[in-house]
């Protein structure tokens, strides 16, 4: 019974160690591949039983060894070549069409919201709540408001 513990203990932590991408390199993914040839019907079983799939493992391992890594060359992009129908259209002169006139171009734009305030005012609405000058007289119509803060609060209206 012990002698089996100690087996899982090893293969469960052999084979996420082995078989990981990130552990592998190009040489360690041979020494793998050869360590999965070697496995042994029992450790393919308790590995079974642990719910790793060996042969699926093992046959990722074969194409990660087929797999060849492309050289770290910059590509070298060429420059565009012209053709003879771009040259021809840069060199082609519009012609006139009776009837249609070229739109003119604007010589300056136009400030945006200036016709808000273009024209005068129609309606007369007073302004309520502007401040008076010092120099200011009461006279008809007019509300005097004085208010009182402190321990007691008093306001008075008078007209």
């Amino acid at each position: 019974m012990r002698v089996k513990l100690q087996t899982m203990r090893s293969i469960l932590l052999w084979i996420p160690l082995v078989f990981s991408a990130a552990a592998l390199s190009q040489n360690g993914a041979s020494d793998a591949l050869a360590m999965c040839k070697d496995l042994s019907p029992a450790n393919r079983a308790m590995a079974k039983s642990a719910g790793y799939d060996v042969d699926a493992i093992c046959s990722g391992l074969s194409k990660t060894n087929a797999v060849v890594a492309p050289d770290n060359k910059p590509e070298v992009i060429a420059p565009r070549s012209v053709t003879v129908q771009e040259k021809m259209a840069d060199q082609v002169v519009p012609t006139a069409v009776v009837g249609v006139t070229a739109p003119k171009p604007a010589s300056s734009l136009k400030r945006f919201g200036y016709e808000l305030f273009a024209g005068t005012p129609n309606t007369f609405a007073p302004v309520t709540n502007v401040p008076v000058s010092p120099d200011y007289l009461l006279g008809p119509g007019d509300m005097l408001q004085v208010m009182f803060y402190g321990k007691t609060n008093t306001s008075f209206s008078l007209e």
